[in-house]
């Protein structure tokens, strides 16, 4: 999974660690649908703003992890 960002990859392992989720379910927990998750994980979308404090509100994982220096 190189040239991912750290919060997709920290999204990877939340989903190992939380396997009683679906990526359906939690798609709609963030207010995306499940093909723009999809886009997410692979690294061919980056995430907006709202996307990554929903994405924290939901996992934890900071929206600074989501920045692209």
């Amino acid at each position: 999974m190189t040239g991912l960002s750290e919060g997709c990859m920290q999204l990877h392992e939340w989903f190992t660690d939380n396997s009683d989720l679906t990526k359906t379910e939690f798609a709609y927990d963030i207010g995306v649908s499940k093909q723009s998750l999809s886009h997410i994980l692979s690294g061919r979308r980056q995430v907006t703003v709202e996307q990554a404090v929903s994405i924290e509100r939901e996992t934890g994982i900071v929206v600074a992890d989501w920045l692209e220096y």
